[in-house]
């Protein structure tokens, strides 16, 4: 217990440094690098991730290996799992498993494996940050379902199991909530929120997002779909009208639902767009309620999300390197 309330200290007090805006998922990708730390992403058969102290013979920095294979979100747990190595004890790390829950409960670790472990949940959902989104996002922990949590975990940018655990650790769900979350799997909650099929790639996710995204900032994958649900009442003439334009975001269709035992005339429901995102970058999804007819001239609301769409990451940052740090990972 005293490992775990290092690790919570040492993630907390970081983070009190770096002093993110707890609006969005803690960047740690970006953080290594800005501590001067080499971050490498590289295909590998066993490894999870890897960190590597400095060789003074060589003349070789510190630097973080990070398997290239994996999902984002164990990509980022990985790198915040070394980041906790090159802290706590800078000596070589070769993890094969990392992540919460993944193994069984009864496997003793090392300290210093332990100390990474938790550090990493903490760094990645802090309190400030978890209490922060869930308010905003109006997701109460306590009350909530697969779908629910499952969104959560896209917002920290974590892994659904991992989401859990962490949510168990600061008490915002009970075990039994826990153990029943945990019999849901990922997969089955995306087949739920499909429209029409499955997503082409099963490792992409759905988002859910609502009004009360509004002004928010979201980090998807190329291929994630964005499911966007507007409340709307379409007797007023007033209806929701995508006007990003956005090349790298595809709208694949639209669909209206009513709200239960709504008259005809007045019917109030939900105008729900699906868009699937087929390029990286960062751009806004911009809806304006108007009267189409009469376009923006007629808007009385506006909705923006920002999206970050990374890419698949290979290799080392190449703005790291024309950064001029020198670093290296002992090639």
């Amino acid at each position: 217990m005293w490992i775990a309330q290092q690790a919570a200290i040492e993630a907390t007090k970081q983070l009190e440094r770096l002093k993110p805006s707890w609006d969005e998922e803690i960047d740690i990708f970006s953080i290594i690098e800005d501590a001067g730390l080499p971050l490498m992403f590289r295909p590998m058969k066993q490894l999870l991730g890897a960190y590597l102290p400095a060789d003074t013979k060589v003349g070789s920095t510190p630097g973080i290996l990070v398997n290239s294979n994996h999902p984002r979100s164990l990509q980022r747990y990985t790198a915040a799992h070394e980041f906790a190595h090159h802290l706590q004890d800078k000596t070589l790390s070769l993890d094969e498993h990392i992540e919460v829950l993944e193994r069984g409960q009864q496997v003793l670790l090392k300290p210093r494996e332990r100390f990474a472990e938790v550090f990493a949940s903490w760094f990645l959902m802090p309190p400030q940050l978890v209490t922060n989104l869930t308010n905003r996002l109006g997701i109460d922990p306590k009350s909530s379902g697969p779908k629910e949590v499952y969104q959560l975990s896209l917002v920290f940018g974590t892994s659904y199991k991992a989401t859990i655990a962490q949510l168990l650790s600061l008490w915002e769900i009970n075990f039994s909530q826990a153990t029943a979350l945990r019999k849901t799997q990922p997969r089955e909650i995306k087949l739920s929120l499909s429209w029409d099929e499955p997503l082409a790639n099963s490792r992409c996710d759905i988002w859910l997002i609502t009004e009360k995204y509004n002004g928010q900032t979201i980090h998807p994958r190329v291929g994630d779909e964005i499911h966007l649900s507007m409340a709307e009442t379409p007797s007023t003439g007033y209806v929701w009208v995508p006007v990003s334009g956005d090349p790298q975001m595809n709208q694949v269709n639209q669909r209206f639902i009513e709200v239960m035992n709504a008259s005809h005339f007045d019917a109030e429901g939900k105008h729900e767009f699906r868009f699937i995102l087929i390029e990286p970058g960062a751009y806004n999804l911009i809806l304006s309620m108007q009267r189409p007819w009469l376009n923006v001239q007629s808007q009385v609301n506006q909705f923006g999300l920002a999206l970050i769409v990374e890419k698949e990451h290979e290799g080392i940052n190449p703005a790291f390197l024309l950064a001029g740090t020198g670093a290296s990972l002992g090639e």
